[in-house]
């Protein structure tokens, strides 16, 4: 892929698996993503300009998300006292001050707040009949505009991209599928040279690869995308945003996922895992290692890959976790932290594996004491998950003084690696308050 946007920190610098310390998006006002209030802010304009925002500017989905409520309107209500003109050329200052800021940067997003809205107001909906039931239609005309307009202010100075979200409600694109399975944009409507598409289908199963039938809906809007924009980002995702501590199991279908997705045009990967802790149990170190390799290459070949990362990961002990991972699956949607999804006994295995891993690599605490720190803290890395479910679905196997033991020792070791959040809004420091350790 020609940009590479690293989600979970990896740890390892400037030069760490060929990722740049700040990514290749520029930041609007402090917000690379879901940013559109970020060029338009509401309690600045939204007195004077209300046809600018959704109707009432909320609705009960953002209240519930405990998100931003509601979204641009890109009609401006059907420019209601002709203000649309004045929408574009407010937004376009804050986008030629934030180009202007970024001389090194070529990608700038336009992105909508984190919520299942669009704008519904009569004109936008008119809109949305024509264009086949997308709202995307006022969308690609917005961010044209001000595409436009750029590319008149830089001249033959520079190129700069600006992306837009295809995402929850924005995510279908306006077109129509033809009799021989191609798409075809409504009423010729195509994105700007300079405008990209960041297509999102956080609905999708990811333990599946958009080549299997469950991910039909979404590979063939993808495919779909092509028909109205040239510049295709991707925006997929690696984990259970509720669940942090148990396995997300899209280790084995990232690479066809990739594959798809450069054979559909996709110059852009972003494959959203846990990006606000530094350290994350099960298997993530992988995903993140595949990422290193197949946004480079999506055509390598995986099982080599699997087979080079356990070796020279956990050293002596990646034979026995690589058993342990062949017993990980878990759900990227789904409630996975539940008991009859990990009976205890295969917990208690895998914590023999741990053990096993453990013990292979015990010579090296003698003839090579840093080595074997390292394998040490990868293997205890991988411990975490199982110890979690152990103490959080089958506390009452133990005695309280077992349990208190349990509780203490991962808490030690979850900090000392870097373990930080149990899911993506809470942090281990309120799961240690409610153990009392």
């Amino acid at each position: 892929f020609d940009y590479r946007q690293i989600s979970q920190p990896v740890g390892n610098g400037r030069y760490g698996m060929g990722y740049s310390d700040n990514g290749i998006m520029m930041s609007v006002n402090g917000g690379v993503w879901h940013n559109s209030f970020q060029y338009l802010p509401p309690e600045t304009w939204a007195e004077d300009y209300p046809e600018w925002y959704t109707p009432d500017g909320r609705t009960q989905s953002s209240a519930t998300l405990g998100q931003n409520p509601g979204q641009l309107c890109y009609t401006a209500h059907g420019n209601e006292k002709g203000t649309y003109q004045k929408m574009i050329d407010t937004a376009f200052e804050v986008l030629k001050k934030t180009v202007d800021a970024n001389p090194t940067l070529s990608n700038v997003t336009l992105t909508q707040e984190d919520n299942y809205d669009a704008c519904d107001c009569d004109a936008c909906m008119a809109e949305a009949e024509k264009y086949g039931g997308s709202v995307n239609g006022p969308v690609i005309k917005f961010v044209n505009a001000l595409a436009e307009k750029l590319e008149d202010y830089l001249g033959d100075t520079r190129r700069v991209t600006i992306s837009f979200f295809a995402y929850r409600a924005t995510a279908q694109s306006p077109t129509e599928r033809n009799s021989d399975g191609t798409y075809s944009a409504i009423d010729g409507i195509h994105c700007h040279p300079n405008v990209g598409v960041i297509i999102a289908p956080i609905e999708a199963t990811y333990s599946h690869s958009f080549y299997e039938s469950v991910n039909t809906t979404y590979a063939e809007n993808i495919k779909s995308w092509s028909a109205v924009c040239d510049n295709i980002y991707m925006w997929l995702y690696a984990t259970n945003f509720a669940y942090y501590m148990f396995p997300a199991g899209t280790w084995d279908t990232v690479a066809e996922t990739y594959r798809f997705c450069k054979e559909n045009n996709a110059v852009f990967m972003y494959n959203e895992g846990q990006w606000n802790t530094n350290a994350v149990s099960h298997f993530s170190k992988l995903k993140e290692y595949l990422d290193s390799r197949l946004l480079f290459d999506v055509n390598l070949n995986y099982g080599e890959l699997v087979d080079r990362f356990f070796a020279n990961y956990y050293g002596d002990g990646g034979e026995a976790l690589l058993l342990s991972r062949e017993l990980a699956d878990g759900g990227y949607k789904d409630n996975i932290a539940q008991a009859q999804y990990w009976p205890k006994k295969l917990l208690d295995g895998w914590m023999e594996l741990i053990d096993e891993a453990n013990a292979a690599i015990e010579p090296l605490r003698a003839s090579d004491p840093e080595r074997y720190a390292v394998y040490s803290d990868h293997i205890t890395l991988e411990s975490l998950f199982p110890r979690y479910a152990l103490i959080s679905l089958y506390s009452g196997n133990y005695s309280s003084t077992q349990l208190q033991q349990m509780r203490v020792s991962f808490k030690e070791d979850s900090a000392a690696l870097g373990a930080s959040m149990v899911d993506e809004q809470t942090s281990f420091s309120s799961v240690f308050n409610t153990w009392g350790v």
